[in-house]
């Protein structure tokens, strides 16, 4: 496993040598001196590694809509946070106002009123697309000029320094060993979780809707389009074998046919499935088209062992829920079914449109950890994208998810 190391130029070192000693994985580093080189940064380190480790939530979030590797950033609210705080408290007892910028506001003040802060003394400024060091440093000179005894606690290099020299007392939040190897840990759970499913043996069966072979030119162009092999059996039935990676790629997650067979002069039926044995995804792949032969027209239809997906040209994927027990899909998921129970319940029987970011507030947690569990299900086969949200701020919009739990 490979773990690319992007971020401010100064603190990429500090997180790479951290993950290497901690966890003994490879890194490449992609150090940045300001925020808006990240997108190029990110781009060129991409195909070297397997996942993306930000040294913070800024530049993950400059990046955060061009990521095609699981990705996930250094969480500064917990202990590195309070660890700075508590080395300036034994310099500065009287410490009780503090200004705080990148970090998101609702963690910071919860993390800092249960160490026993006043919520009513602490400003904090979280990350946006379009802040820069000039609004950081007015935010908190602002702040010092209220509060002569104030403190500021900012993330980035330059604002630090803007500070010093203008003498506002302030603190430069480097992340701790501990966040470092806390936030990596989690992104290696989600990297080999993702290519482990993603290299799922895929077999999809075709032929035409008045059962006859499809041409061999057509059949190459869907192994193709998968990056797949075409092949056909003594039986004279034609496949296309492949992975769920590429399956997920050509069709946008599951959701066009036109992604694996492009329209011709006659129907056909595709029968694909998804098992964790190239012999299951042969006995779903003709159960899929078994199913696929009872449509009218073009069909495709996807099966695993939990769910099963149908593609028509036009019609966005419709999709019937699994019936496996809680227990089996908590086993195949890596979640557990205290999780998958309160995930359930929490969207209740509307399961289409759901977010990272619905989810975490109807459970209140981090929109980090909503997004772990969505992907943890769709790796699993147990949700599914389909679309997504315009929050009506800047950013990148939200993704939805339509959730296939019993």
């Amino acid at each position: 496993m490979i773990i690319g190391v992007v971020g401010a130029q100064d603190l990429v070192p500090v997180v790479s040598v951290a993950v290497r000693d901690a966890l003994g994985v490879r890194t490449v580093e992609a150090g940045v001196a300001r925020e808006e080189d990240t997108l190029d940064a990110v781009a060129s380190v991409t195909p070297q590694v397997d996942a993306l480790l930000f040294t913070g939530i800024a530049p993950y979030t400059v990046a955060s809509g061009s990521l095609t590797r699981p990705a996930t950033f250094v969480d500064y609210t917990g202990t590195t946070l309070l660890r700075a705080l508590l080395l300036h408290q034994v310099a500065r007892p009287a410490l009780q106002w503090l200004s705080i910028d990148t970090l998101p506001a609702a963690d910071t003040i919860g993390t800092l009123v249960q160490s026993g802060y006043d919520a009513d003394k602490i400003d904090v400024l979280p990350f946006r697309r379009d802040g820069d060091t000039a609004k950081f440093v007015d935010f908190h000179t602002a702040f010092a000029a209220a509060h002569p005894d104030a403190l500021t606690v900012t993330c980035h290099s330059q604002t630090f320094a803007a500070l010093v020299g203008a003498g506002v007392p302030a603190v430069h939040l480097v992340p701790s060993e501990t966040s470092i190897v806390g936030a990596a840990r989690l992104l290696l759970q989600e990297a080999n979780s993702a290519l482990g499913a993603d290299s799922s043996v895929v077999i999809a069966q075709v032929r035409r809707r008045d059962d006859r072979r499809v041409t061999d030119e057509a059949l190459q162009g869907m192994a193709v389009r998968l990056a797949g092999t075409a092949v056909s059996d003594l039986e004279g039935r034609q496949f296309v074998v492949t992975t769920r990676g590429m399956l997920l790629q050509a069709s946008e997650g599951l959701s066009r046919l036109s992604g694996l067979w492009v329209a011709d002069a006659y129907d056909v039926h595709i029968g694909v499935g998804i098992g964790n044995t190239a012999g299951e995804s042969f006995r779903l792949a003709g159960h899929a088209m078994t199913r696929a032969a009872t449509r009218p027209g073009s069909a495709a239809v996807v099966e695993t062992r939990g769910s099963s997906v149908v593609l028509t040209p036009g019609r966005p994927a419709a999709a019937e829920p699994p019936q496996e027990s809680l227990s089996t899909i908590a086993h195949r998921t890596g979640l557990s079914v205290q999780t998958l129970v309160k995930v359930r319940d929490a969207v209740g029987p509307e399961r289409d449109g759901v977010t990272t970011q619905s989810l975490a507030e109807v459970l209140e947690v981090k929109p980090r950890t909503a997004r772990r569990w969505l992907t943890s299900l769709e790796n699993g086969g147990f949700a599914r994208r389909t679309g997504t949200l315009r929050s009506g701020v800047a950013g990148r919009p939200l993704e939805t998810y339509e959730l296939l739990l019993p």
